[in-house]
């Protein structure tokens, strides 16, 4: 996957730094969310760097979703529910971005 240099999460535009540092010791990535950037180690292969994208794109969507206010039902209705919602909103932010290819 060729990571951009700006992505679009939720309607707000991300700016997306590849660097040999992350702003965190001992981190391959991480996100403000706040200040709109995701920092990734520019180090990594490949893959992980990707895995590592995506990780930091479900942090932001979490976040637009205000998870801290989701709780867990027994029956794990909730659970289904955030999956879902994930697996929708990144497909979107994919799409939106032209990343499926």
């Amino acid at each position: 996957m060729k990571i951009p240099k700006k992505i679009k999460i939720g309607g707000r535009n991300i700016e997306v730094i590849i660097d040999e540092r992350t702003g965190v010791e001992g981190y391959n990535g991480t996100t403000w969310v706040d200040r709109g950037v995701i920092f990734l180690d520019k180090t990594m292969k490949e893959e992980p760097q990707t895995i590592t994208f995506l990780h930091e794109i479900i942090h932001i969507i979490l976040h637009q979703l205000d998870y801290k206010r989701v709780r867990f039902d027994d029956k794990g209705e909730k659970v289904e529910w955030i999956c879902t919602t994930l697996s929708n909103s990144l497909y979107q932010v994919l799409k939106d971005n032209d990343l499926l290819k």
